[in-house]
């Protein structure tokens, strides 16, 4: 384990876990633990050795013991900027070797190797080696070169053979450190030195940890083994300034009871220069230990356990906090009911986690709903229950109300008019109006009464609620998905149950400004399910759907909406379960996940969803862009444009250059009318931006036919104001355009935005205006075809009321008899 201080960051690679050799690298920026996925890698090893090249800006790996049991002589070398490890072939090298000691020398630019063990005369043998090495860079090429030669027996001006010593650079009197069998050893140029060899310092050990605190220029011990059952749990400081006054230069630190790592050896080591600690991690005694502490001698506790990130649990729910560039997380629960959840808010700011244990706090454990205001830059979560599951609540399950939380802790908030207490309900931030849409849940008022499931819709305004009375919605259910799209400017529902109806596949979309639900039917769409996660990827201007249940079994598919089809990705990897919830980090471009279940135990996983630098498809080039798996025109991202005279089809790809839409080029490139079209600032700054692949950029978009204000022309075929909605798709642009008289002369994917509904039982939008049937109320009023009020048979088969929900799927058969009524969820 070495620090990089170019990144900033303690890295670490490999060692050994319970089930084995690992070849894994991880980054520590001394809060939290983050793996790289870095190109090439060494195999899987333990007692191996590492070193960071300042000049190079390069980590050093050498040797160790492989997955087969076999010493190792291959050099390693990890680049800091780019992550990736390549393999070095010196002409030379100290040959195969463990439990060796490594550091970069900075006075004489290069890493020095000393010591460790190689397989003896005897098969249970392990010969000591006494030997020094240094390793440079000549030219482009790596070099080992021996400096001490091997001397038997070992020559009184160095350190004895050996296996497990540690070494440490030393800075102020620009030396490498080694400690062995409680002696200190000093290396410059080619000579040791002994620098304490007395009785009154750290007890003789081995495999210990070693750190120089570069701060306060001191040597720090901590841990090590005495024998193969006794292990040290106490920590030393050396003086390396000469001024402390300490006895022989050595100080044993005085620990409270129980407030230091307990007894190791073969622990990770190093000083996080940038946030002036000593970081330990893991070790051994009997079992291999994975817990990660934090040394600092400043402060009345030294160690501190440090937790990398929230406790594996289920039912958590997070929002991305705009203004302070952190996803937020809060409750959810463990697997079993007995354990306790960590209490914390959790913050993730695309790199580590981090913690507040500020009170009060929400006392909701699951079925929580949680937005960020971004106009009063909070985040506010409504509703939950106590209770450990939805399915079974609770009898004494207390049930939350509304709490903001600004960065800082949490405040309730009261309400002379609220909704009435639940859970499993859908949120949403309507990004335009800057108010809070919820819909629908569950509350249970005691054991004996009957779960009442709600299929109300209410907003709240930042200080104030209101119920809406919209006329179609969606009917009653529960843990569905709400998310608003802000190239629609509406709030996309999809999912949810229902305890007697069962599970819905129901596409729906809420229109605040007035107040209207409208189902969207699509040609393929996710199948039912619940428990799933859902989010706007502003990256690709689409809402993103990952996994859930389906009441068998969980589902790990990803899908994406684009406001008119659902659409099915199969990214190269993904979750192996469903996910707690989903958000879009704006700052980093891309989904982030957290928790949620991984084969059937709860998860403390983290992951992000991204195409790569890309956010859609050039349409020229060659090039999967968007690493969707189809390339240019196969790409349905380029089926809906034309390039200037070229139109992508089947059998022809596009093959005008691409161009960065809104360039002050003449070319256009494919995506243009993809560029999006709602403001990068907030309401009250000027809209002088666009969201465009992904990056604010001044200006206007462009679009192959001329970027027009508004969608003024709703029949002739075409996007007039460039933002992905032609003629009547465009429902608030064209909600007021003339009645087409003759729609048969239109173009084929133009309509007519006024013209009636032709048909009111055909299952289609005969008209364009997103209302099918008889949920268009005005060409097809009750009594109109088979459009009644109510499904006036529960039983029959028929949808009698032509609003798509047949029998006891329908809201008004919900308390039939002939309807089931166990919860079944």
């Amino acid at each position: 384990m070495v620090y990089d201080a170019s990144r900033q960051r303690i890295v670490l690679f490999g060692g050994r876990t319970a089930t084995g050799m690992m070849a894994d690298t991880w980054v520590h920026d001394g809060v939290s633990w983050q793996q790289l996925h870095p190109s090439g890698s060494p195999p899987a090893r333990q007692y191996h050795a590492m070193a960071y090249d300042t000049d190079k800006m390069s980590i050093v790996l050498f040797g160790g013991v492989g997955s087969t049991g076999a010493h190792l002589d291959d050099t390693w070398e990890l680049d800091s900027a780019t992550s990736s490890w390549s393999l070095v072939t010196p002409a030379t090298n100290p040959g195969i070797r463990r439990d060796h000691s490594m550091v970069y020398d900075e006075a004489h630019h290069r890493v020095v190797l000393f010591g460790g063990g190689r397989p003896g005369s005897f098969p249970a043998g392990e010969d000591d080696l006494g030997d020094t090495w240094a390793y440079t860079w000549e030219g482009d090429q790596g070099v080992w070169t021996e400096l001490v030669p091997v001397m038997d027996p070992p020559a009184p001006n160095a350190p004895l053979a050996n296996l497990g010593t540690k070494m440490a650079y030393d800075g102020f009197n620009a030396q490498v450190l080694l400690l062995d069998a409680g002696e200190l050893w000093a290396f410059e140029d080619t000579s040791w030195t002994s620098v304490y060899s007395g009785t009154e310092g750290a007890e003789s050990r081995s495999q210990f940890g070693l750190a120089v605190d570069s701060s306060r220029h001191v040597l720090v011990v901590h841990g090590g083994a005495m024998s193969n059952t006794e292990w040290f749990d106490n920590t030393w400081e050396f003086d390396l300034v000469g001024n402390q006054g300490w006895l022989d230069g050595w100080q044993e630190i005085a620990l409270p009871p129980a407030e230091a790592p307990p007894g190791r050896e073969r622990l990770g080591m190093a000083y996080h220069q940038a946030a002036g600690i000593v970081v330990a991690f893991g070790g051994s005694t009997n079992e291999a230990l994975g817990d990660t502490w934090a040394y600092d001698a400043d402060v009345t506790s030294p160690w501190r356990e440090l937790t990398s990130a929230p406790s594996a649990r289920k039912g958590a729910v997070g929002v991305y906090d705009s203004h302070r560039g952190v996803l937020v997380v809060w409750g959810g629960i463990p697997d079993q009911e007995d354990e306790a959840t960590d209490g914390l808010t959790w913050e993730f700011d695309g790199t580590s986690w981090t913690s507040n244990d500020s009170q009060p706090t929400p006392i909701a454990k699951v079925g929580h709903a949680m937005v960020y205001d971004e106009a009063n830059e909070v985040v506010v979560l409504y509703g939950g229950t106590s209770s450990t599951s939805i399915s079974e609540l609770s009898d004494d399950a207390a049930w939350d109300g509304l709490w903001e939380y600004d960065g800082t802790g949490w405040t309730e908030r009261d309400s002379a008019t609220s909704p009435d207490s639940r859970a499993a309900h859908s949120m949403s931030y309507d990004a335009s109006a800057q108010s809070i849409v919820v819909f629908g849940g569950i509350f249970k008022e005691d054991p004996d009464s009957f779960p009442i499931i709600y299929r109300d819709t209410w907003v709240y305004h930042g200080d104030h609620w209101n119920e809406q009375s919209p006329d179609p919605h969606p009917s009653r259910r529960l843990m569905q998905q709400m998310v608003y799209s802000p190239v629609r400017g509406t709030t996309v529902l999809f999912g949810g149950i229902h305890p007697w109806s069962g599970r819905f596949a129901e596409t729906w979309e809420y229109d605040l400004e007035s107040d209207h639900w409208t189902q969207i039917h699509t040609p393929s769409s996710p199948q039912a399910r619940l428990g799933f996660g859902m989010t706007f990827d502003a990256a690709r201007y689409r809402l993103l759907l990952y996994g859930g249940f389906d009441g068998d079994s969980a589902l790990t598919d990803t899908w994406e909406f684009d406001g008119r089809s659902w659409r099915q990705r199969s990214p190269i990897t993904s979750p192996s379960g469903p996910l707690s919830f989903m958000a879009f980090d704006q700052r980093r471009r891309r989904v982030v996940a957290f928790g949620g279940v991984l084969f059937g135990a709860a998860s403390d996983e983290t992951w992000e969803y991204t195409f790569g630098d890309r956010s859609v498809e050039h349409c020229g080039g060659g090039d999967d862009d968007d690493r969707d798996g189809l390339k240019d025109c196969q790409d349905p991202d380029c089926a809906l444009v034309a390039c200037d005279a070229l139109a992508c089809d089947a059998d022809e790809a596009c093959e005008t250059p691409w161009v960065l839409c809104g360039s002050p080029q003449d070319q256009v490139d494919c995506t243009a009318p993809r560029c999006g079209g709602y403001p990068c600032n907030k309401p009250d700054e000027p809209d002088d931006q666009r969201v465009i692949g992904g990056i604010c950029i001044a200006g206007e978009c462009v679009c192959p036919w001329g970027s027009l204000a508004s969608e003024i022309d709703c029949i002739n075929g075409q996007d007039d104001d460039c933002n992905g909605l032609a003629d009547c798709q465009d429902r608030k642009a064209c909600e007021n355009q003339p009645r087409c008289e003759d729609p048969g002369s239109l173009p084929d994917d133009a309509r007519c935005c006024e013209y009636p509904e032709t048909s009111c039982s055909d299952g289609f939008d005969n008209d364009g205006d997103g209302l099918v049937d008889c949920t268009d109320t005005e060409d097809c009023p009750s009594g109109e075809a088979n459009c009644e009020v109510e499904e006036s048979t529960c039983d029959d088969g028929f949808d009698n009321d032509g609003n798509g929900n047949t029998d006891c799927w329908d809201s008004s058969c919900f308390t039939d008899p002939v309807c089931p009524s166990a919860i079944q969820f």
